[in-house]
């Protein structure tokens, strides 16, 4: 079963999942998107985000952030990022993919590490033991 760590209302408030998205980047984060299908790479915000499919919280040196999203219309978007101890001003990155479908996006924009982690099946790939 798919995990969802908080609300929708909240993510769109939160300021680690600002710089996820590069909503409020501190420099470090990207609105860079990348595509594995060829789905529109318009740019988009967390207000875009309709639905949380899952989601986890990171920590400051530890795992990242990581969150597959629908968005309003009705591409898929996997986003993750991470940041060192002293937060997003420093060390710090992001990775922002859309598909068309949640397998492709799963797939492309995860490894089987994180999606077992959002308690997704990764297609094509068995999670570590």
């Amino acid at each position: 079963m798919p995990r969802i760590e908080m609300s929708l209302a909240d993510m769109q408030e939160d300021y680690d999942w600002a710089e996820v998205f590069a909503d409020e980047s501190s420099g470090n984060t990207t609105t860079d998107i990348e595509s594995p299908d060829g789905t529109d790479l318009s740019p988009f915000t967390r207000q875009d985000v309709t639905e949380i499919i899952a989601l986890v919280n990171g920590e400051n040196d530890g795992d990242e952030w990581l969150g597959v999203f629908r968005l309003a219309d009705k591409r898929i978007l996997v986003a993750t990022g991470g940041c060192d101890y002293t937060g997003w001003d420093c060390q710090a990155g992001n990775r922002l993919t859309v598909a068309s479908t949640i397998d492709a996006a799963v797939q492309y924009g995860l490894t089987a590490d994180e999606a077992a982690r959002l308690g997704l099946a990764h297609p094509g790939q068995a999670p570590a033991a």
